[in-house]
Parts: C-alpha cells; sequence; structure tokens
C-alpha cells in the first residue's frame, strides 16, 4: 500500500532524515512550508489526531491547540522495550529500525524527530492545519540561547557521534546550520463527515484516513 507521497528515491528515505536534508536544502528565503500532509503515513497522521486530541488548548473559541510529539516517542519507545541511551535516546540500531518501522514505536520515533512541539488549529470544515517551525533549541535565535559550538567542536564530536545519527543532527544543527530553520504548516483531512466541498490532501479521500494506492 503506498503511504507517503511519491517522491521517486526519496520516498525510501524516513521521514526524520528526508525532512533534515529538505531544511538543510533550502534556499534562503524561502517561505513555503517544508511539509506537507503527503509526506506522512496513515500511522503518523492517526498519532497527530490523537496528540492534537491530547494536547493543551490555547485558544477554545479559535480551536487552537498546542500539542507536542516529543511525550508519545518517550512512551512508545518505553513500550516497545527500546534501548536507550538517554531519556528518549535509542542506539544507533534502534534509530535506524525506528526510521524505516511503520510500528507505533516507528511513528511516534519519526514524528517526534520531525515535528517536536506544534500548533493545532482545528477548523470549522473539520480539518486541522498544524503549524511549527523545524528547528532545534541552542540555534541561533533561541530565546532560551544560544549553543556556542564551533565548527571545530562539530569534528571533535565527530568520532563519538558517527554512531549517533540523531546526536550527529543535533550537533550539526548547532554548529554547521545554526541558521537553517523552515517554517511549516499542512492541513489534514477531517477524520469523519467530511463533506463534498472539503478539498482533500493530495492521495486521501473523502470520509476517512485511507491514502488511495
Amino acid at each position: 500500500m503506498a503511504t507517503e507521497k511519491d517522491y521517486g528515491l526519496a520516498s525510501l528515505v524516513p521521514l526524520n532524515a528526508r525532512t533534515f536534508i529538505r531544511n538543510i536544502m533550502r534556499e534562503e528565503g524561502d517561505t513555503s512550508s517544508l511539509l506537507a500532509a503527503e509526506d506522512f503515513t496513515p500511522e503518523q497522521i492517526e498519532l497527530i489526531y490523537k496528540q492534537v486530541d491530547e494536547g493543551r488548548v490555547v485558544d477554545k473559541e479559535r480551536g487552537i491547540i498546542q500539542a507536542d510529539s516529543y511525550g508519545d516517542r518517550v512512551e512508545e519507545l518505553e513500550a516497545a522495550g527500546v534501548e536507550r541511551s538517554g531519556r528518549a535516546h535509542p542506539s544507533f540500531i534502534d534509530q535506524l529500525k525506528l526510521s524505516f518501522s511503520d510500528s507505533p514505536a516507528g511513528a511516534a520515533y519519526n514524528l517526534g524527530t520531525t515535528l517536536g512541539g506544534y500548533t493545532a488549529i482545528k477548523n470549522s470544515d473539520g480539518t486541522v492545519t498544524i503549524r511549527d517551525t523545524y528547528n532545534w533549541t541552542g540555534q541561533k535565535g533561541d530565546p532560551e540561547g544560544e549553543v556556542n559550538m564551533t565548527l571545530s567542536d562539530f569534528f571533535d564530536l565527530l568520532p563519538r557521534i558517527i554512531k549517533d545519527p540523531e546526536g550527529a543532527g543535533n550537533v550539526a544543527m548547532r554548529s554547521i546550520f545554526k541558521n537553517k530553520q523552515s517554517p511549516v504548516e499542512f492541513t489534514l483531512p477531517p477524520r469523519q463527515g467530511v463533506s463534498a466541498s472539503t478539498e482533500m490532501p493530495e492521495g486521501f479521500r473523502a470520509g476517512g484516513r485511507t491514502r488511495l494506492i
């Protein structure tokens, strides 16, 4: 079954890695959304719905909710018995397995290493719009403080982080790519009761979350 938009060979790359590469390769000043609804598998979309349902309501009248994919990532890793070197940091082998997996733990890991915390807006037509900034703590402009990590620091750490793709990404974004941040805004189809006039993202059909093959 097809689960993601056809990007050729790129569709074989896991969501977290594909998004990371897109962010790095984007031209300066590109304000288009880094992600689209078609990038996510049905399992990942269902998990987003779950996070929105359980998220903190910021503005009830406007349907604005703050959700966090990091919490589910931790819970699913624990439920799957994944060995972690930190609070939510799997081993090198498990990082690769989870990134390519369609399991609940895999879906949670991909979302947790792609979206993190985000804002969801429930629209009147039943759709949900997701807004976020694809960025890292410690990058340039972080209100909590910029991490002063030089290129030299990166190469000093390279022998250790080469066995840790997630850690390598964190270090790279805080040293080499400190300015690389991208806007994220996409709209998911409603879970049920979709009217015929509602425009659905490519690859989805009205009345559900199932992708067309």
